[in-house]
């Protein structure tokens, strides 16, 4: 029922066609006011004494997993269910967000938010085009399609202006 679906995984599901657009690495990132009150964390470890920013639709909101299998159990005392007021959360210094790069991405090119920990950060997540599997692809499918690769490689919207730096 649907021609081309963007879906955010660690790896396609099985039974449809599925083009790698772009990582969608994690982020640790906060506002340079909430970084200058608190102090930049240097491991995860340290995240322990900041104001950690939840996102409550996890299955371990409190639990945030890094590279190299780290986890670190963190508190906080706001949590919600929307990545937009997450973000907006950090933004208004609340406290240290851990998420999708591609929500904060512009904010941390134009230095409303800047990241941490960046060697930690997760990236097992990946942006696909999914698309069913068809004999016959229909044109505008196929067009669609080369559209999002050109859009989101080499570089995807999101790190534009920024550093590779920890891009995965």
């Amino acid at each position: 029922g649907f021609d081309v679906a963007l879906r955010i995984a660690p790896r396609p599901e099985a039974g449809h066609v599925a083009k790698l657009l772009a990582p969608s690495p994690h982020v640790l990132c906060a506002s340079p006011d909430y970084w200058e009150r608190r102090g930049v964390p240097a491991t995860p470890e340290e995240l322990r004494g900041h104001e950690c920013l939840l996102y409550s639709s996890l299955p371990t909101p409190r639990v945030w997993r890094f590279s190299g299998g780290k986890s670190v159990r963190v508190s906080g005392r706001f949590s919600v269910n929307h990545g937009e007021s997450l973000r907006h959360a950090a933004l208004e210094g609340i406290g240290v967000a851990y998420m999708p790069e591609f929500l904060v991405g512009r904010d941390l090119a134009e230095g409303r938010l800047v990241s941490a920990l960046d060697a930690w950060s997760q990236s097992r997540m990946k942006v696909y085009a999914v698309h069913p599997r068809s004999r016959n692809l229909a044109p505008k499918v196929r067009v669609f399609v080369d559209f999002l690769v050109e859009r989101f490689q080499p570089v995807p919207p999101w790190r534009e202006g920024r550093s590779q730096a920890g891009a995965a």
